[in-house]
């Protein structure tokens, strides 16, 4: 069972990979067919920074907090990697 288990994660991480760098690619090409303005780049940006500290007021999250949860986090992801 467990080597059925190590196949099937190994087709998983594979096809998501693949998922992935397809989606890469697809946007490389509607960059290529289409660019965007600087301005465009600009408003983007700007909507994106709007959009997240949306976010972040909703789940209380200040800019003191910001350094605190990206560290945790990556302890998170080191100690999952490390048990895999």
């Amino acid at each position: 069972m467990v080597r059925v288990y190590r196949l099937h994660k190994i087709q998983r991480d594979r096809d998501e990979y693949r998922w992935v760098m397809d989606l890469i690619e697809e946007v490389k090409a509607e960059e290529a067919a289409n660019p965007w303005t600087l301005a465009q780049l600009h408003a983007e940006n700007d909507e994106l920074v709007r959009y997240g500290a949306a976010q972040a007021r909703k789940m209380g999250i200040t800019s003191s907090d910001v350094n605190r949860l990206i560290h945790e986090y990556r302890q998170r992801r080191k100690a999952e990697s490390r048990s895999r």
